[in-house]
């Protein structure tokens, strides 16, 4: 053969091999994005701060705890003083107590809650992203500690819900507008999971029967606490999407002042349900060879936490959720304008609801639907010549709380109300 010829199948096949590789491996090169840049300098370590101090201030966030629902209606009122509108999702959990010297086995059921902030997607918002962490503590490895009195939790877990907080926050102060729905969750009695149901237990398992499209679902624990001089975060992965854990240690190289460690044969924390119900999952905790000496004591409070560690652990975070989730440039609205863009009435409503714009009338052709608050489309009608005000009879809905979704011709979400159906 053709010395010239030769070479050329070399390099032909090389290049193959090398396409091939690449597009079995799902790590994307990212170029540098002025705009993610700009989104996390906003991350503010005195928020962050404030946040962790606050939930550190119930004294205890016990699931077992009376005060259990006051921790979770505290997160609910700051999402909503974001401008998010929240959901309580109540669940009952059952606890399995052993008394020791022979006392026994018994169990208990109690209301636990969940609370779910969402940012509604203008392109395609039943795709949904979720940022989670879970918001109880414990302290008890100690024979005088009583975890339903005290239980400050900073590190564990006040820091990942600082997260989610300070990364919600920014964007709706930006007026951020996703091109899909993001879920900012509190989960409740992730402490006991191993011996009970948990809130992320429970939400997966309610997405996988409703059959969700959940895009993925993003895990934050423990963010506060160095434990060495490394500066080093654990990229906590799961089989199968191990591309998700590449992407977020090239942004980390790309925006953040930290080290990683990765590791992708996860079966813990709570984006394991998720992974366990096929939904793409990771997760994010501090690293720590001797792990953290105030884990689960009294002592886990904000004077042992380093809020510049923390603060570039979120950073990340927001990094791969800004990635994911690119904003709408096309949509032309801000969130805060596409619930003001129109009414309904009346509300609450029983047999009929009209709709009408509040701003510049539109007379395109669009499509109004009907969503209840897990994001299943209940009613759809097309409007051809989109003027309004419109006037729907849906005596067939169930009373509950729901959603009027306004789409265009292009499917771009324009307009977003919440309502209420009564018998």
């Amino acid at each position: 053969m053709n010395k010239n010829v030769k070479y050329f199948f070399v390099i032909f096949f090389c290049f193959i091999a090398f396409h091939v590789n690449a597009q079995n491996d799902q790590r994307t090169i990212k170029s540098f994005d002025p705009f993610i840049q700009s989104c996390l300098a906003d991350v503010n370590s005195d928020s962050l701060y404030s946040y962790t101090l606050s939930l550190q201030s119930f004294g205890t966030r016990y699931c077992l705890a009376d005060n259990r629902k006051s921790v979770a209606l505290w997160l609910a009122a700051k999402l909503e003083s974001f401008g998010y509108n929240t959901i309580i999702d109540s669940f009952p959990c059952t606890f399995e107590i052993h008394i020791n010297d022979g006392g026994g086995t018994f169990h208990v059921v109690l209301t636990q809650y969940n609370v779910i902030g969402t940012l509604w997607g203008t392109q395609n918002p039943a795709a949904t992203y979720i940022l989670g962490a879970h918001y109880d503590s414990f302290a008890g490895w100690d024979s005088i500690t009583n975890p339903l009195i005290s239980a400050p939790g900073a590190d564990d877990n006040a820091t990942g819900v600082a997260a989610f907080l300070e990364i919600s926050r920014i964007l709706k102060a930006r007026n951020y507008c996703p091109k899909y729905s993001i879920e900012f969750i509190g989960f409740a009695a992730e402490e006991l999971m191993g011996s009970s149901y948990s809130g992320s237990k429970h939400y997966a398992h309610l997405c996988d029967s409703l059959n969700k499209d959940i895009k993925m679902m993003i895990n934050a624990d423990m963010l506060g606490y160095p434990g060495d001089t490394t500066n080093t975060v654990n990229i906590m992965g799961y089989i199968g999407h191990e591309w998700i854990s590449a992407l977020a240690d090239t942004l980390r190289l790309q925006y953040c002042s930290i080290n990683s460690q990765i590791y992708n044969d996860q079966k813990v924390w709570d984006a394991y349900p998720f992974w366990a119900d096929s939904f793409p999952a990771i997760g994010f905790i501090e690293r720590n060879p001797s792990f953290n000496p105030n884990y689960h004591k009294v002592t886990d409070i904000v004077d042992n936490i380093d809020f510049d560690y923390f603060r570039e652990i979120t950073k990340l975070i927001f990094a791969l959720l800004l990635d994911r989730v690119p904003f709408d440039s096309a949509a032309g609205v801000s969130p805060i304008d596409l619930e003001n863009s129109l009414t309904i009435y009346p509300n609450p409503c029983n047999e009929y609801i009209w709709i009408k714009y509040l701003g510049e009338e539109q007379k395109s052709p669009l499509t109004i639907e009907i969503r209840d608050l897990m994001n299943r489309r209940v009613f759809s009608t097309f409007v051809q010549d989109g003027i309004l005000p419109i006037r729907l009879t849906i005596p067939e809905i169930k009373p509950s709380i729901y959603y009027i979704y306004l789409l265009n011709k292009n499917g771009v979400l324009t307009g977003l109300k919440k309502f209420v159906k009564i018998e």
